[in-house]
């Protein structure tokens, strides 16, 4: 029984110190009874995953991390990414022929703005587009600026948050309007009326855009290191994606 005991005062103390770390607030005591019992799942489950890892039996390791008292639910709702059955663009990319470096980190450059968080918006599609808008902007100028997520789940017809978007579709809305940056049109996560101002455009927009072929890895990797930044959307259903460390 004091073994019990004991073991139950470390969950509730690792409890108050996750809610701490990741700023967790809730409705009621209802709402947190449900939202522990999903972060002692998740917390299981990472546990058990973690001492295969560190008996070499898997290759990567997996942490908690701010989804970890959320409903699978909710977290599909982030992944609202809604993939095109044909290409969108008017051209297909053509690799470029030159031989592929092994690596390729444009981190390294200065070109990539540290990771942002969508929060409890299906707006991934939007982030995926604009950190590559970003990167073809510092090629151009030199100047790493910060690009409004928010404009294009505003702005882009058939995007919400609940419903989702597709890369392609941001890209064919700058084609004909400029983009404002993070800080004239902040991101808040949910859906609202769209209000650009094309007073307060950092960029004209989008002259031109790409589709990769589909599943091409080495297409992949020529756009990664001849172009940029490329704009993608993944498979990340599995829990193991979810707490990926």
């Amino acid at each position: 029984m004091h073994c019990l005991a004991t073991q139950e005062v470390e969950v509730q103390a690792k409890w108050e110190q996750y809610k701490v770390v990741y700023e967790k607030t809730y409705k009621n005591q209802v709402e947190e009874r449900m939202r522990k019992k999903l972060w002692l799942q998740n917390k299981d489950m990472v546990e058990q995953h973690n001492r295969l890892y560190d008996a070499g039996e898997v290759t990567y390791y997996l942490a908690q991390n701010h989804l970890s008292d959320w409903t699978e639910e909710e977290i599909e709702r982030l992944q609202n990414f809604k993939p095109s059955q044909k290409p969108a663009a008017d051209n297909i990319y053509t690799p470029s022929g030159k031989a592929i470096p092994t690596t390729v980190d444009w981190r390294t450059k200065g070109a990539v703005n540290p990771i942002k968080d969508q929060g409890q918006c299906g707006s991934c599609w939007a982030f995926s587009a604009i950190a590559s808008i970003e990167t073809q902007y510092w090629l151009a100028t030199k100047n790493l600026k910060s690009f409004s997520e928010q404009q294009l789940v505003d702005c882009v017809d058939g995007s919400s948050c609940e419903t989702g978007g597709l890369m392609d579709r941001g890209f064919l809305y700058l084609q004909s309007n400029g983009l404002e940056t993070e800080n004239s049109y902040p991101y808040i996560a949910k859906d609202q009326d769209c209000h650009y101002d094309a007073s307060k455009a950092a960029m004209k927009g989008v002259k031109s855009y790409t589709d990769l072929p589909q599943g091409d890895e080495k297409a992949l990797a020529d756009a990664v290191a001849n172009v940029g930044v490329i704009s993608i959307g993944i498979n990340a259903s599995r829990k193991d994606f979810t707490f990926y460390a």
